[in-house]
């Protein structure tokens, strides 16, 4: 098995919808917040849309894992914004029928942690100047153990650079 980890593009934002749905289809939290199947296949729909938005926005980090020609597992990370800068994330847009009262509270409590982790900390926005197109190859090993070693990777060269700390987080099913 050969890993190829690269940074996103658009046309990876449908696969991106379906790596997701597959990993977090059956968890508890996403059923009760979109609680149907038909809000559920919606659902995969708004994910390719917020997929594709992320990984136009330079302030949003997008990694793919490719297993030969197919998307296998994917990492995403929002880069934190100073309070001066007039940045606005591209927003959700949920489906008829979600379960607006856990989703935001299920929000609010990622938002708080965020907050107090990260404060009004500045960062930079995630770019790879110094080796476009760059790949980093993983063979065999652990996938989830690669894109952690990936994402670690990409920004500790820019925290070294711009002298910044920097929080990486991951979901768990």
């Amino acid at each position: 098995m050969n890993w190829t980890v690269t940074a996103a593009v658009e046309h990876d934002a449908d696969r991106i919808a379906d790596v997701h749905m597959a990993a977090f289809g059956s968890n508890a939290l996403l059923l009760a917040q979109f609680p149907t199947p038909d809000v559920r296949t919606q659902l995969r729909d708004c994910i390719a849309k917020k997929a594709a938005d992320d990984i136009r926005d330079p302030y949003i980090a997008v990694l793919v894992v490719h297993d030969q020609d197919k998307i296998v597992s994917f990492a995403k990370w929002s880069l934190p914004i100073t309070a001066s800068e007039a940045y606005v994330e591209e927003p959700w847009a949920w489906p008829d029928g979600t379960n607006f009262h856990v989703l935001r509270e299920w929000t609010g409590k990622v938002e708080e942690a965020q907050q107090r982790i990260l404060g009004e900390l500045p960062s930079y926005p995630f770019q790879d100047d110094e080796a476009p197109g760059q790949t980093i190859t993983c063979d065999d090993g652990d996938i989830t153990e690669q894109l952690r070693f990936a994402g670690k990777a990409r920004l500790k060269r820019k925290d070294i650079q711009h002298g910044q700390d920097t929080v990486l987080t991951h979901t768990i099913n």
